[in-house]
C-alpha cells in the first residue's frame, strides 16, 4: 500500500472549471519530467512525433503513445517551459565556451602587473574616504 507521503499531489487538469487535482506517484512524475527534459533539449526540431521516436529507440522505459505525449504536454505547460528555456540567457541555460586567446609572444608580463598595481595605487591614494566614529 503507497502512503501519501509517498505520492505527490499534481493538478491534473489546472485550467478546469472545477480545479480538481490528482494524486500522481512520484515515479510517474519522475518519468514525465525526464520525458520533458529530452523534449526541451530536442531544440529548433522539437515535435511530438519526434519525441516518441526517440523515446522508443533510446529510452523504451519512458516510452509514451503520442496522445499520452500530449496530455503530459498540456498538464505540464511544456510549451511555456520550453519558450522559457529558450529565451533564457545562454548563461544560464548552456555553458559558454571561452574565447580563443592570441598569445602574443612579445607580452611583457611582468610590466603589465606593475602597471596594473601602479593604477590601483593612484586611485588609492586619490581617493578622498571619508572616516566616521560610530555612535555611541
Amino acid at each position: 500500500m503507497v502512503t501519501t507521503t509517498e505520492k505527490k499531489r499534481v493538478a491534473c487538469n489546472p485550467t478546469g472549471k472545477n480545479g480538481y487535482g490528482c494524486v500522481l506517484h512520484q515515479a510517474k512524475l519522475e518519468q514525465r519530467e525526464k520525458a520533458f527534459v529530452i523534449y526541451r533539449d530536442l531544440g529548433d526540431a522539437r515535435s511530438f512525433p519526434k519525441l516518441v521516436a526517440v523515446l522508443q529507440d533510446k529510452h523504451p522505459e519512458l516510452a509514451a503513445s503520442i496522445s499520452v505525449i500530449h496530455k503530459w504536454s498540456r498538464m505540464h505547460d511544456w510549451k511555456a517551459r520550453c519558450k522559457a528555456h529558450d529565451d533564457a540567457p545562454r548563461s544560464m541555460t548552456r555553458p559558454l565556451q571561452p574565447p580563443p586567446v592570441a598569445y602574443d609572444g612579445t607580452f611583457d608580463q611582468i610590466g603589465a602587473l606593475l602597471q596594473a598595481a601602479n593604477v590601483a595605487l593612484t586611485r588609492a591614494m586619490s581617493a578622498a574616504p571619508a572616516v566616521t566614529r560610530p555612535a555611541m
